[in-house]
């Protein structure tokens, strides 16, 4: 029997520099959080540790949070020519491409072949690659790539 849940969005809270804390940890673990993506940069790794200590003492076995590590905290991309902000919602399509006019964004990358690709050759087809816009709260799969323009489907929406 397949079981439903009656909320369907996932709950992602992100944390990053400073507001690694033991506090921040502690005040975290009292929500409903479905998982943490947590920012990893060498200038954090001693607070990043002390935070992750901090959130296992409110583990249970009916209560454990997921974690995800962002390792690449680098800007790999930046969304250009937007005049105000761009909500998306779940299931839309949207469009990037380098150029001006060519799609629903248009994004400037330095490794723009690389930039959509799965890392390994096992992972094709639809949702393989996941794309994180802002902070990580706005999810989108990669549905297709042809050269210059990427087809994108929003999974979790956001501005």
């Amino acid at each position: 029997m397949i079981e439903q849940h009656a909320r369907r969005t996932k709950i992602v809270k992100s944390f990053e520099g400073k507001a690694l804390s033991a506090p921040e940890a502690e005040k975290v673990a009292r929500e409903e959080v479905d998982v943490l993506r947590l920012v990893w940069s060498s200038k954090v790794k001693g607070a990043l540790l002390d935070f992750l200590k901090a959130l296992k003492k409110y583990r249970t076995p009916e209560r454990s949070i997921p974690v995800m590590l962002d390792v690449a905290h680098w800007t790999q991309a930046v969304v250009t020519g937007l005049k105000e902000p761009r909500a998306v919602v779940f299931g839309e399509k949207i469009i990037v491409s380098q150029k001006a006019g060519q799609g629903t964004l248009q994004l400037t990358a330095e490794r723009w072949p690389t930039l959509f690709k799965a890392e390994h050759d096992s992972k094709t087809g639809p949702g393989a690659v996941k794309v994180f816009f802002g902070t990580g709260l706005v999810v989108m799969d990669v549905v297709k790539q042809d050269g210059d323009r990427v087809e994108l489907e929003v999974k979790h929406g956001g501005t």
